[in-house]
């Protein structure tokens, strides 16, 4: 319990400090955290993640009050759970579904992603080298805040022997500049 407080401590004290710095700082247009769950009733497995999207010049106007823009996401993760804990690292592109009429966005996004551990307990994820994906919506409840809801998937797709996979749900809050 200690080290999950500690954990979301640090992890509060960077998205305030991120929050802090000018508009577009270190390429980022909006940094957050995220906290998930498993949905396994067999593992007990919680992610903490330090997030930070970068927006790029493509866009399409899907219409007068919708557009999709094409983005990318740095992740920086903590995977604890049967008394194992792991890092994880992810750079992903990711879709974003803007509307002009309703404050929430759509956003799938997938990437390769990293672990240190590959094992916490009964789930075995196979090899350090894995694939994150994620589909959510974000709420924009301020000007600059945005309260996210995420289903997130990490699997090997198949490249190791064992390929156990970890589902987890997540809500995040972050900053935009």
């Amino acid at each position: 319990m200690i080290q999950s407080k500690a954990i979301i401590t640090v992890l509060s004290l960077n998205l305030l400090s991120a929050s802090l710095l000018p508009s577009g700082a270190y390429g980022f247009e909006r940094v957050g955290l995220r906290v998930g769950i498993d949905t396994e009733a067999d593992v007990d497995v919680i992610g903490y993640e330090i997030f930070g999207v970068a927006d790029t010049a493509w866009s399409w106007d899907l219409s007068n009050d919708y557009e999709l823009l094409f983005e990318f996401e740095g992740v920086a993760a903590v995977l604890n759970g049967e008394g194992t804990t792991g890092g994880l690292l992810k750079i992903a592109p990711q879709l974003r579904l803007d509307s002009d009429v309703f404050p929430v966005e759509l956003v799938v996004s997938s990437g390769p992603s990293y672990l240190t551990e590959e094992k916490f307990g009964d789930l075995d994820l196979g090899g350090a080298f894995q694939f994150t994906s994620s589909i959510g919506l974000d709420w924009q409840i301020k000007e600059n805040w945005t309260l996210g809801y995420r289903y997130q998937h990490i699997s090997n797709a198949g490249i190791y022997d064992v390929n156990d996979g970890l589902n987890l749900h997540s809500v995040s809050l972050d900053c935009r500049f």
